[in-house]
């Protein structure tokens, strides 16, 4: 009797991800930007960082005498104070790297928070894997990122917290899990984010922006606004916990409080509108484009206008230095790297006709059922959706301008209203046309990945320095 040989199943490969180059260089990438962060971060020693005295007060201050005096909030450093402990303890290093060796360890655990957070919102954001990846690699490989988590700043700990803020609005627009606790959740990590600096108070309204513009932004509103007095309440309590601790009024910053007559300018409307690409290319050295606005962001996005990663002043260098040169042609190469990145925004934001097509009979209706408010929410996520993340600018941008107004503007360096806040939303831009390779076929896919990958790759270059 003739046995009969069962026919092989195939098995499923456990990591089915790596089968895709995409996924592969996109992990590429992350893993290469985490190490190059690593590093950036050990060559770079504390005392050459900006604000060294500054932060260095705050944390022997915290560590050696439990006394915090600062308008910042706390929890940042109290999280750096707290790892000294434990490596001293353990006799991990010596006196002198014990303080480095403890800030890199907690923006290192920021930075992965906020990656974590980017992930998940990526797996609401993308039906594909792989196109999470390749969002995370952008923000793996764009400098701006890199330069934020290699030195002590308390922004460090907003931002890891801004991804889930992110999240977390998107499960509450989506109607998962819990939105009574999920709101409540939210609101404890933007109170936690306001009371350490006031400037991130612009996380509100973005993750205010992502519950509001939808489909049905009526199902919103009560959440909305539960959420929006919930972190009043518990940002006041922090904040009053936090002059109880200190002694220091939480609104008194430093700039403002012991500010020259520097600052005591108000900005020319032009300011903010003015964009002159060639100006910029001729001079893209810090304070050379204090009077623009769009010139300082597009230099500083895949540059270093600010000058963070270099140990030394460039601006003060000679014209004919051998470093005043080099930082020019990394400036310059940053802002064409700049330019290819806006443009592949610009693909993901020009109008869906077929999109407006189906949806054109359903905002008709909705025209006739909902109030005006709700109807011109509903009838523009309908027609143009991607203009949700072009709006997550709209909150930074917008207290720049007012703070520059406010007698807190120096036209010699444009200001004191932190950067990394409008430049860290930019990459959310991203979003439209990475869903783009996803829902089209053809050669304009194509033609983006490819423009992902120099973009993720030029990164890389720009950040090694």
């Amino acid at each position: 009797m003739d046995m009969k040989i069962p026919a092989r199943v195939p098995s499923k490969k456990p990591f089915p991800i790596f089968q895709d180059s995409y996924s592969v260089i996109a992990i590429g990438v992350i893993l290469i930007g985490m190490l190059i962060l690593l590093v950036g971060a050990w060559s770079y020693p504390l005392d050459q960082q900006q604000d060294n005295g500054y932060q260095f007060s705050l944390i022997g201050n915290l560590y050696k005498n439990g006394e915090y005096i600062s308008y910042v909030g706390i929890y940042y450093y109290a999280l750096i104070t707290t790892v000294i402990h434990w490596v001293s303890a353990i006799g991990l290093t010596s006196d002198e790297n014990v303080v480095q060796m403890s800030a890199i360890f907690v923006n290192t655990l920021c930075f992965t928070t906020f990656m974590l957070g980017a992930y998940k919102s990526g797996g609401l954001l993308f039906r594909e894997k792989r196109t999470t990846l390749f969002f995370l690699a952008i923000i793996a490989a764009m400098p701006v990122f890199q330069s934020q988590f290699r030195y002590v700043r308390c922004e460090n700990l907003i931002l890891s917290l801004s991804s889930w803020c992110l999240y977390l609005a998107l499960l509450i627009k989506h109607n998962k899990y819990r939105p009574k606790q999920l709101a409540l959740l939210l609101s404890l990590l933007l109170a936690i984010a306001i009371s350490q600096k006031i400037t991130a108070i612009v996380l509100l309204p973005t993750c205010l922006a992502v519950l509001l513009f939808q489909s049905d932004p009526a199902k919103q509103f009560i959440p909305a606004i539960s959420i929006l007095f919930t972190t009043a309440l518990l940002s006041c309590t922090l904040w009053f916990g936090h002059y109880q601790f200190t002694g220091v009024p939480f609104f008194r910053h430093n700039a403002v409080t012991h500010q020259t007559e520097d600052y005591f300018h108000k900005p020319t409307p032009d300011l903010f509108t003015r964009v002159n690409p060639v100006d910029a290319w001729k001079k893209p050295i810090r304070n050379d484009q204090s009077d623009s606005f769009g010139n300082v962001l597009w230099l500083d996005l895949y540059g270093d206008y600010w000058e963070y990663r270099y140990n030394y002043p460039i601006r003060r260098l000679p014209r004919d230095h051998e470093g005043y040169a080099f930082a020019v042609q990394r400036a310059r190469f940053g802002l064409l790297v700049g330019t290819v990145f806006f443009a592949v925004c610009a693909v993901g934001f020009l109008p869906n006709k077929k999109q407006i097509t189906e949806n054109e009979s359903e905002s008709r209706i909705t025209i006739e059922k909902r109030n005006l408010t709700v109807s011109l929410i509903q009838n523009v996520h309908l027609r143009y959706p991607q203009l949700l993340w072009l709006g997550l600018s709209v909150a930074p941008i917008f207290m720049l301008i007012t703070a520059s107004y406010a007698q807190a503007y120096d036209p010699g360096i444009f200001g004191i209203v932190k950067w990394e806040y409008i430049s860290w939303s930019l990459v959310y831009w991203l979003v439209p046309s990475l869903s783009l390779m996803e829902s089209e076929e053809g050669r304009r896919p194509q033609i983006i990945r490819i423009l992902l990958l120099a973009i993720c790759s030029a990164g890389i270059y720009q950040s090694i320095y």
